[in-house]
């Protein structure tokens, strides 16, 4: 903030992001490829059997959006 007012603020630039040996430069392109790691990231195809078939589970269950609030 001490630099903004200073006059000795710039911009921040938006680095590349480099995929695969591929340099990714545009942002709508940069977002897709983030989102996509994100993706596979936390796909199933990353998770243990067992946690695999925890999750299935615990899916089924409807949530409760109700709730006793006793603070003033």
């Amino acid at each position: 903030m001490v630099r903004k007012i200073s006059g000795k603020y710039s911009n921040t630039k938006i680095h590349h992001l480099d995929v695969s040996g591929d340099e990714v430069t545009d942002i709508p392109d940069i977002a897709n490829s983030l989102a996509q790691t994100f993706s596979q990231n936390s796909s199933s195809q990353h998770c243990t059997q067992k946690f695999d078939s925890y999750r299935r589970q615990a899916e089924y269950n409807r949530l409760s959006f109700k709730y006793r609030n006793l603070e003033t």
